[in-house]
């Protein structure tokens, strides 16, 4: 069902952003989002959101091949790995 989405969107020339967050964004950070993403791709966005509270905070962005990994856990994770054992 997700792929049949993806296709309908593509067909009016939009692409597709699925983005994962911690929390539900409110519709000003929503809106905020549709726009930077716009612009950064230069079409129109749709964004598809997902709630994941493992993600702790900060947003996982997913536009095609692209992942634009913002998360806190990745960071967490990350500065775990950067400690000495």
């Amino acid at each position: 069902m997700q792929f049949l989405a993806e296709v309908a969107v593509a067909r009016r020339g939009e692409v597709v952003a699925q983005v994962s967050a911690a929390a539900d964004l409110s519709g000003a950070q929503r809106s905020r989002l549709t726009e930077v993403l716009s612009r950064i791709y230069g079409h129109p966005v749709s964004v598809q959101l997902q709630i994941d509270t493992e993600l702790l905070g900060g947003l996982l962005i997913a536009v095609a091949d692209e992942v634009i990994d913002g998360t806190l856990a990745s960071r967490l994770a990350a500065a775990e790995a950067q400690l000495p054992d």
